[in-house]
């Protein structure tokens, strides 16, 4: 099914690159020989995927072939389908979102380590301050 909605997508990028060579009006920076070379491209990929798509075809059996055209028009597949892509897409999505927010954490939870740090030590220093000035007292007068 992928292979057939490639071949689709393509059919469309063609009609869309045929339309801007007949009208002249070339959008998004495109020229004349960049719009006949991506036309090219397309069509090689399309006879591609035809192949495979014929290779996959030769490979069923007739009980397969009949299978494949009933799946092919089976409404509710396709939305099925369509839906557990989405599903896909969804957790994906989440996942990375997840690792973002993890990563935010580690680095919140770094930036307040860090300062509890030196408060910390900005307290010790003032708690010992006065030994060190005595001792420092001590060692001017020797």
């Amino acid at each position: 099914m992928a292979l057939y909605k490639n071949v689709e997508n393509h059919n469309e990028d063609i009609e869309k690159y045929e339309n801007m060579l007949e009208n002249d009006d070339y959008s998004n920076g495109f020229n004349t020989s960049e719009v006949q070379s991506a036309l090219e491209e397309l069509e090689e990929k399309i006879k591609k995927y035809k192949k495979t798509i014929a290779a996959r075809k030769a490979k069923l059996s007739v009980d397969g072939r009949l299978n494949l055209t009933n799946l092919l028009d089976n409404e509710f597949l396709k939305l099925r389908i369509k839906a557990l892509a989405l599903k896909q897409r969804i957790r994906d999505r989440l996942r990375h979102r997840k690792f973002e927010l993890e990563n935010l954490e580690q680095a919140y939870r770094k930036t307040v380590n860090h300062l509890k740090l030196e408060k910390h030590a900005q307290s010790q220093l003032k708690r010992k301050e006065p030994g060190i000035q005595a001792t420092a007292r001590k060692y001017v007068q020797i």
